[in-house]
């Protein structure tokens, strides 16, 4: 399987925006006023004072009373909320770099990074009993849909022909990340076939996935919707064990949103 940095993605971008944060909170800053905002107990309540510095003496405050003033209360309530923020955003940001620069993510090929080079000329499946077991069941022969066979026109890179460039890419996608799976494999149900696109094996549950290409019209959706309700009675559902994917109206499909899905239901 396929070695993913999804925690450490996410705190590159964590971090990333975290200086940006602190970029934009200094750049507001320097249009605040100076000093700071007091307050002062009376018998009548709270009053709010502007604390700040007059000349070149850092050490003497000049006190002045702006209770009657709430815009600059505002503003000096504002620069706290800013100083504060900076100083916690400055310490996630050097924590953040420190793991960053010394952590490694334990996933499968860093792991196998760390292995003598001799053990790099062994196939990975040696070192993952689950892939052994897939890759078996992929290589074994299955019932699979003779249906208009000529309409399978497109290849992937290993040779199986699927009938239609979206198929190619989730096809390509499972290789890539090294999942089994078997294509049109034919499944019967109280008297009837169905054919998912792919029936996937992931540790030894099965996933299927349906790509529907053809929503804008009314008759393929009126298929897909019975083939989906015949799902259902199977306990095939999309939040348990099925995956639904779509190409847009005019046909296009987006490679990141099928490899997400992959990473997030088949690999998370």
């Amino acid at each position: 399987m396929r070695a993913t940095d999804n925690n450490d993605d996410y705190l590159v971008k964590r971090l990333k925006r975290y200086r940006i944060i602190l970029h934009r909170n200094q750049n507001e800053l320097r249009t605040l006023p100076e000093g700071s905002l007091g307050f002062r107990s009376t018998a009548s309540g709270t009053e709010y004072v502007h604390l700040f510095n007059e000349g070149s003496d850092r050490n003497t405050y000049i006190r002045k009373g702006i209770t009657k003033n709430p815009v600059l209360i505002a503003r000096l309530a504002r620069k706290k909320y800013l100083q504060v923020s900076n100083k916690l955003l400055k310490r996630e940001i050097e924590l953040l770099e420190k793991y960053l620069r010394f952590h490694t993510e334990p996933t499968s090929d860093n792991i196998l990074g760390l292995l003598p080079a001799k053990f790099g000329k062994l196939p990975r499946e040696m070192f993952f009993p689950n892939i052994r077991n897939s890759r078996a069941w992929q290589n074994k022969p299955y019932e699979q849909s003779t249906y208009k066979p000529h309409e399978k026109i497109h290849v992937t890179s290993k040779g199986l022909r699927v009938r239609s460039k979206s198929e190619v890419i989730i096809a390509e996608l499972l290789d890539a990340w090294g999942i089994s799976y078997r294509y049109e494999m034919l499944i019967h149900f109280e008297g009837k076939t169905y054919c998912p696109d792919f029936t996937i094996n992931i540790n030894g549950k099965i996933f299927y996935w349906e790509h529907c290409g053809l929503m804008s019209d009314p008759d393929y959706r009126s298929r897909n919707l019975k083939k989906l309700r015949a799902y259902q009675k199977m306990g095939i559902v999309p939040w348990n064990n099925l995956i639904i994917t779509y190409d847009t109206e005019d046909g296009a499909i987006n490679s990141s949103i099928i490899e997400a899905e992959i990473r997030n239901k088949l690999v998370a």
